[in-house]
């Protein structure tokens, strides 16, 4: 029961983001800048709620910032290929504010900050096991600058829905299968 108050809260605003629950029939999605930071924050809430309560808070602080930044990084993209969706619908998105060039910027310093959240991480835990999977994490964080890459000046959803939300599946298949084999 404790599981299903946890993710009450992520799929309250899962729905909400889908949903038309506001005045004139919009939904979260519809609000200027919020779309992919929901994204992101649901993402990396759901993703650290197996260690609540097996590691630190400062621990679990830096792994969920560590996943807020990689999620939003690669989300940031979807955004700048949506840019024309967005301007008929008059949405604010983080490119139409700050152009595409700085949106790629973003994506890059958020990779940087997430690997360096993921290192302090490792550091504060002391634990010589503990995210001892760091340098996996750092390929999949080299191969999604790729892949983030790649995207410019494409819009198919080829590199979108399947290279970008593959680095997240490709994540957990690269980590099940290194903890699967010690």
């Amino acid at each position: 029961m404790d599981t299903l108050w946890k993710l009450s809260a992520a799929g309250i605003i899962s729905l909400a983001y889908v949903i038309p629950f506001f005045g004139e029939g919009k939904r979260l999605r519809d609000f200027n800048y919020i779309k992919i930071i929901l994204i992101a924050v649901v993402w990396a809430y759901i993703s650290i709620l197996p260690l609540l309560g097996e590691v630190s808070i400062h621990i679990l602080g830096m792994i969920t910032l560590e996943r807020f930044l990689f999620i939003f990084a690669i989300t940031l993209p979807f955004d700048i290929r949506d840019l024309a969706i967005d301007n008929t619908s008059r949405l604010i998105t983080i490119p139409k504010m700050i152009g595409n060039k700085n949106t790629y910027r973003l994506c890059t310093a958020c990779m940087v900050v997430g690997l360096l959240a993921l290192a302090l991480a490792s550091k504060l835990s002391g634990a010589e096991n503990f995210y001892k999977h760091s340098y996996l994490i750092f390929i999949i964080y080299l191969m999604t600058f790729g892949i983030i890459r790649l995207t410019k000046g494409k819009s198919s959803d080829y590199y979108y829905s399947g290279l970008l939300d593959g680095t997240l599946v490709l994540r957990g298949i690269m980590l099940w299968c290194y903890i699967s084999v010690l």
